[in-house]
């Protein structure tokens, strides 16, 4: 018999693509880098223009990604493209490192940001790991479910996150605008181009996510129309959101007062409209992160899927439009052990890198992949996105070698080791990888 298209049964639309992709993309970073930032470049201009950069490499990343999807619609993101268009083992690698930091490291920080702005709402002292746990675990059984009802859920949550960061925003703008007393400005040093673009490689991974929708493809309707447009429309939404918070955050106070604080956004209100406004905050920013656990626990089992039904992972696959349960729960209990292991957990961060040089190789197989069908082929923009895209991913992850040469090259050597390794095993004990038949 056959298969049906991707698309044809599925149950998100755009409205649904959309929100994902802003879900995916609002996490932990935007409310926590900010301090960081501060400290580094001792600017708030300086930040503020970090975040404009970041935000134009997403959205030339959204619209290679875009093009991706027109040629190959299948679940799966850069595991899929890499299998298809590279080799099977660099799809498999770009799998393993997903596995590892792309969704469930980042769920593990996410909750554990989670559970830092969520527990003195609370007004006692938890056991560490309790509320992390407790919301790694919801999402699961959430999107476990069901397709259509953990979409529709998210939906609403993403419509109440917007709504309340606009509200806060709104709020943080006029308290800056109507304050009697400006906090002193004080010289900031020369710019140091190498610091700025090691801030610059944090702000990208606050914008990581653009491309969460080419997770669920084949659940997606109409997807080489829907899915570019997710892409774009999403992106485009947080990348407004973000320069708007990031101007909250960094001119509510003096630099001494904000830089270097891990809960920036906290501080921040703290400063303009006290107690209150830091309550609410705190509240807005969990409701936030409870997106962007839904989003991962949405987004990473259906590479895991992908990779099953290739035969290059050992979990049941479930028929078209059903959650893949057990790779939910997987992802789930791997997303645990890192939350509540906190070293663990550092030693995943930098692994996300990997995720940079993934998605560029994927990005670049539009230079010189083309598929037969010529309405497929890649428009004269999506290729200059594509480049802008990859030039800079290939600069940011440069400057993160640089910075710790030796942390970084072992790491990345283990782990895509170990993921070749497990290829090899796999590969014989299972059926081996096949090119999909690309759909016409």
């Amino acid at each position: 018999m056959k298969n049906s298209p991707p698309g044809s049964d599925s149950s998100l639309g755009l409205l649904s693509a959309t929100a994902l992709v802003i879900a995916s993309m609002i996490g932990a970073g935007v409310f926590t880098s900010a301090g960081f930032a501060l400290g580094a470049l001792q600017s708030p201009g300086w930040v503020l223009t970090a975040w404009a950069i970041g935000g134009v490499i997403a959205v030339a990343g959204a619209i290679s990604y875009g093009a991706l999807a027109q040629a190959i619609r299948e679940s799966g993101g850069e595991y899929v493209y890499l299998a298809r268009r590279v080799h099977p083992l660099v799809g498999f690698l770009a799998g393993w490192v997903s596995l590892i930091a792309g969704f469930a490291g980042a769920l593990a920080v996410a909750a554990t940001s989670f559970e830092k702005y969520a527990a003195p709402l609370f007004g006692s002292e938890l056991p560490p790991g309790y509320l992390a746990i407790g919301i790694i675990l919801l999402g699961a059984v959430l999107h476990a479910k069901g397709v259509e009802e953990g979409a529709w859920a998210q939906n609403l949550i993403v419509v109440g996150k917007i709504t309340g960061l606009v509200v806060l925003v709104g709020c943080g703008c006029w308290w800056i605008a109507g304050r009697s007393v400006a906090p002193a400005v004080v010289e900031a040093p020369p710019l140091d181009l190498y610091t700025f673009g090691e801030q610059l490689v944090w702000v990208y991974l606050g914008y990581s996510g653009f491309n969460a929708a080419i997770y669920v493809a084949e659940e997606i309707r109409e997807p080489q129309r829907t899915i570019p447009r997710a892409l774009l429309t999403g992106t485009l939404i947080v990348m407004v959101l973000y320069l708007l918070l990031n101007f909250v955050f960094v001119y509510s106070a003096s630099v001494s007062e904000l830089e270097w604080k891990k809960d920036i956004a906290a501080v921040a209100f703290q400063h303009l409209g006290g107690d209150n406004a830091e309550w609410w905050c705190r509240v807005l920013i969990c409701v936030a992160l409870i997106t962007s656990v839904s989003a991962l626990t949405m987004s990473g089992p259906r590479v895991y899927a992908k990779m099953s039904r290739d035969g290059l992972f050992p979990l049941p696959i479930p028929k078209t439009g059903n959650p893949p349960r057990l790779a939910i729960v997987v992802q789930a209990l791997i997303a645990s052990v890192l939350a509540v292991n906190a070293t663990l957990k550092d030693q995943f961060t930098f692994v996300g890198f990997l995720l940079m040089i993934c998605a560029a190789i994927a990005v670049g197989t539009l230079f010189y992949v083309r598929d037969e069908d010529s309405t497929t082929h890649p428009k004269w923009w999506q290729l200059l996105a594509a480049g802008v895209f990859v030039a800079a991913a290939g600069v940011l992850f440069v400057l993160t070698v640089i910075r710790n040469p030796t942390y970084s090259a072992m790491a990345a050597a283990i782990t895509l080791a170990v993921g070749a390794l497990f290829y090899y095993i796999l590969n014989s004990w299972f059926a081996p990888v096949r090119e999909t038949p690309r759909d016409k």
